[in-house]
């Protein structure tokens, strides 16, 4: 079913339900246009629009695993913003967590950080997919936006703004610090810049932060997009020299590429360019201004989902894929199959407990032994920052799980042997 639609004086073809039926396999962007969302393919071309409301739907955020829009909305008769979500298609749109703004989906699509300001100041919170708990992360008198997540969802970075104001109130100087910071609260600051404001951070899978830069106090738009490792090295300016505003980046899943918004005279085109800045391509035009692009992942980059007894199962970190193998963390898998987890550092060696199998892996001889018995796997547990990651395809049946990949819809489900 198609039909016409006219925006900002110009006139489309879109598609009904094309978020179903396009291309599943090709990322998509969804964007906001006049106080609407909407989705388009990476090229530009193919558009769907997604909200027809009264209220000004704002900062869409799409899950990695290709489920879920998170978006904002402003309560007018309340003051505040209300984080909601909906489909891909625009179905089942309902409020998330209320006064909360700024989202964040974590890696594996089971969590999202987002920005509120019930406890005062802005700080950062978390809260789970279906927002049944939230719990503070943060709680500092600066402003603390903009959370991003790393790769494997270990760590999220955020801009932490320091206001200094005159005898009235009125903020005349801005320092922002860019900080990095574990789920366990250990916090390092990589980057601190005076007379600017920092926001719209963005991880890539790469490991590159993206951020937009503006000067205060403001003199209108100002933004310009940088880029920097994790650990503050390789400080970038990707906007150059450009008269024109450019700001809110988003990676594309593979990292390879980034969307932004370019900002002409107020209005807004919706951008994508190469992770290091060339090859800059206008996939909208000034009339529509468009702005806040968000990348909907095709399925050969969505999150690997697990699946226990068919009930979808989340841990700490994200599963990834690799070496013919899907990687979980130690910890994690033994969550989510209700086993006792061992770990000897000085042998480097791990111990899974079940019920009837016990597994003990030692990692340095690349040496494993069920029930004390000797056995042999196709691939090792792997090292890495601290993390034991368990090839869940090799080790699984040695627990007595059978495991079963779907690489077309980066699913793995485990399932008990009898």
């Amino acid at each position: 079913m198609w039909w016409l639609g006219v925006w900002g004086g110009m006139i489309g073809v879109l598609v009904a339900g094309w978020g179903d039926r396009g291309n599943e396999w090709g990322d998509r962007i969804v964007f906001v246009c006049q106080g609407d969302l909407w989705l388009m393919g990476a090229s530009g071309k193919e558009r769907c629009r997604l909200t027809a409301t009264e209220v000004r739907e704002e900062e869409p955020a799409c899950s990695p695993d290709g489920e879920w829009i998170a978006y904002q909305v402003y309560d007018a008769a309340r003051d505040v913003y209300d984080l909601w979500v909906m489909r891909p298609d625009g179905t089942e749109a309902h409020t998330l967590v209320s006064d909360a703004r700024d989202a964040a989906w974590s890696p594996d699509g089971g969590r999202l950080a987002f920005v509120s300001p019930r406890q005062g100041s802005l700080d950062l919170w978390l809260t789970d997919r279906r927002g049944k708990w939230v719990r503070q992360l943060t709680s500092s008198p600066h402003q603390e936006i903009s959370p991003t997540w790393s790769p494997r969802g270990e760590k999220l970075a955020f801009a932490s703004l320091i206001y200094q104001r005159d005898e009235t109130g009125r903020p005349i100087r801005c320092i922002s610090v860019l900080y990095v910071r574990s789920l366990a609260g250990e916090e390092q600051a990589i980057l601190r810049l005076e007379g600017q404001e920092i926001s719209d951070l963005a991880w890539s899978t790469q490991d590159w932060l993206a951020f937009a830069v503006q000067p205060f106090p403001r003199k209108g738009l100002a933004y310009q997009i940088w880029r920097v490792r994790p650990d503050g090295s390789d400080l970038r300016n990707l906007s150059g020299n450009r008269k024109e505003a450019e700001g809110e980046p988003v990676w594309a899943p593979d990292g390879s590429s980034l969307a932004f918004t370019r900002f002409v005279n107020g209005r807004g085109e919706v951008w994508v360019m190469a992770g290091d800045g060339t090859a800059r391509r206008r996939l909208t035009g000034l009339e529509e201004d468009a702005s806040s692009p968000s990348f909907l992942p095709g399925k050969a980059q969505r999150a690997v989902k697990v699946f226990v007894q068919e009930k979808r199962m989340f841990g700490a970190l994200a599963p990834w894929v690799g070496d013919r193998e899907v990687w979980l963390a130690a910890r994690d898998l033994a969550m989510m199959l209700g086993l006792v987890l061992t770990w000897q550092p000085e042998k480097q060696a791990l111990k899974l407990r079940g019920t009837e199998r016990t597994l003990l892996i030692n990692l340095r001889h690349r040496a494993a032994k069920v029930n004390g018995e000797p056995v042999s796997l196709m691939r090792y547990p792997q090292l890495e920052g601290g993390t034991s990651w368990i090839p869940v395809r090799s080790v699984g049946p040695h627990l007595g799980w059978e495991v079963i990949w779907e690489p077309e819809e980066r699913t793995v489900h485990l399932k008990r042997l009898r």
